[in-house]
Formats: structure tokens, C-alpha cells, sequence
């Protein structure tokens, strides 16, 4: 602002020259008397002589705290004069969790259970010989015999008593025949193939008395 002052008489001094008024020129009290119309601002440059400023607001510069858990990481001014970059980490691993415990680790992992077969004085996995079927989803089916011979053979009854010695087996006893020969009746509607009995809806006649009687008993069969 004092550039002002000097310029503006510098230029009132030039116009004076080209005018012709030399005369005046060598009184200062002249060129005093032509700026003294001047704001006081012109004159002085100062901020504080200017009229209508205004109102520039305080700048606060409060301190900013970055916290990670309650536990500072670090702090920053609100009118720094300069970038700062605060970094917050996070766990990577287990360990640094504050705990820090409660976990199962790789080294302490139990081992593999493999389940042990069963024996006659210990539990254990079963598994079927042929007779038993075990499904997909854990149904247990037990296989029936298609023949007489094929099925696992009883040696007892449901008392306990052994019968090995008491029943007859298969080979003992003689086929179902309704084609043998005599002069009596023969059975008819029962037949016999391969151990398995077969009777036929109907009456089924059976002779009694001998090989050769003629009277036999009828029994109808649903």
C-alpha cells in the first residue's frame, strides 16, 4: 500500500512536468496539499486504516486422537500444515488376539480315530459275511434263502436244545414224487424241487395206509 502513495506522486509530479508547472513542482507543500485528500489507507498501506473489512473467523487447531480399542495409535492437528497418515492394524493371526488362548493349534490337533473291529470282549465296527445287507442310509435288510440247502442250518431250537441229531436233513428225506407207480392212490397237488415244497391251490389228496392203499386224505388248500 505505501506503493500507492509513491506512485500516485510520482504520477501527479509527471502530469505537473507536462503540463509546464515547474513552479509548483519545488514546493513539497504542494504536492502534500494535493494528496492529503487521500484516504488514510492510501497514505498509511495499513490493514487496520482500511474501512469495511471483513470479519475473517479464528482457525481453531483443536488435536485429533486416532484410538484402536481404547488405546491411542496416534494424534493429529486440525490445521496441520501438512499430510499425516496414521495406520490402524488388524489382526493377521490367532496369536494376536488379546486372549491370546482358547484355541486349538495344529501341533495339539487330536489324532485320526480309526474305529477297531469287534471282538467277542470289545466294542467295534461289524461289518456283513453275506447274509446281512447294509444300505446306503444304515437300513439293515437280512437276506432270505431261495433254497432249503443255501440258508445258515439251526443246530438249536428256541429252548436251546440241540437238534443236529434230532431232524432229519434234506438228503434224509425223500422227494415229493405224485408219478410213482401203485395200485393205491398217489398225492397230487404237491410238488418238490430242489428242497422247495410247492403246493397247489385246490385239494391236495394224500393216501394213507401203505404204497398201495386206496384211501387217502383230501385237504383243500386256500
Amino acid at each position: 500500500m505505501m506503493k500507492v502513495k509513491g506512485i500516485f506522486a510520482v504520477s501527479f509530479i509527471a502530469m505537473m512536468v507536462v503540463g509546464g508547472a515547474y513552479a509548483d513542482i519545488a514546493s513539497s507543500g504542494y504536492v502534500d496539499e494535493k494528496i492529503d485528500g487521500l484516504a488514510t489507507v492510501a497514505k498509511t498501506g495499513a490493514y487496520g486504516d482500511l474501512s469495511g473489512r471483513p470479519t475473517i473467523p479464528t482457525v481453531n487447531n483443536a488435536t485429533l486422537t486416532i484410538q484402536k480399542n481404547g488405546a491411542t495409535v496416534d494424534t493429529f492437528t486440525a490445521n496441520a500444515s501438512a499430510n499425516k497418515t496414521i495406520n490402524i492394524t488388524v489382526p493377521t493371526t490367532t496369536s494376536q488376539l488379546t486372549n491370546n488362548s482358547g484355541f486349538i493349534t495344529a501341533a495339539n490337533l487330536p489324532e485320526e480315530y480309526t474305529l477297531p473291529v469287534a471282538t467277542a470282549n470289545a466294542l467295534g465296527g461289524v461289518k456283513s459275511a453275506g447274509d446281512i445287507t447294509v444300505g446306503t442310509d444304515g437300513a439293515v435288510t437280512v437276506n432270505s434263502a431261495t433254497k432249503a440247502d443255501s440258508a445258515t442250518k439251526a443246530t438249536q431250537d428256541a429252548s436251546g436244545n440241540v437238534i443236529t441229531s434230532t431232524y432229519a436233513t434234506k438228503s434224509q428225506i425223500t422227494a415229493l414224487d405224485s408219478t410213482s407207480t401203485g395200485t393205491g392212490a398217489v398225492v397230487t397237488g404237491v410238488s418238490q424241487t430242489d428242497g422247495k415244497v410247492t403246493v397247489t391251490k385246490g385239494n391236495v389228496e394224500i393216501p394213507f395206509g401203505g404204497r398201495n392203499a386206496t384211501d387217502y386224505v383230501a385237504i383243500w388248500v386256500e
